[in-house]
């Protein structure tokens, strides 16, 4: 058994063609949504995922807390950021790696 990052199911995941996603990405114009992946702040604020996301993702998990606390203090979000990017240029070949079937998708 895998243990989940997320422990406590704070994280949604939604695909952009979801309603809610349209209504969380509301004030991102349309043609920047694909572009990349977005962290939707607690307060409703959407943050890129090439653009300080990542950080915030690690800070927002428990388990990679210490991680992102470690890489904010070496202020290494753009490293973070550049390592996202790369992912992102390689997305094709990397998909071999993701199985086959529909997207998970959890929203509270």
């Amino acid at each position: 058994m895998v243990a989940s990052l997320d422990q406590r199911n704070r994280l949604a995941f939604l695909p952009l063609a979801d309603e809610a996603a349209g209504r969380l990405l509301a004030a991102v114009p349309e043609d920047r949504r694909s572009q990349c992946w977005w962290f939707i702040l607690p307060d409703g604020s959407p943050l890129a995922g090439d653009k300080g996301g990542g950080l915030q993702l690690l800070l927002e998990l428990p388990r990679t807390r210490p991680l992102g606390q470690i890489c904010r203090t070496l202020r290494l979000s753009s490293a973070i950021d550049s390592g996202d990017r790369l992912l992102a240029r390689h997305r094709k070949s990397l998909g071999r790696f993701v199985p086959d079937g529909p997207a998970l998708r959890r929203y509270p």
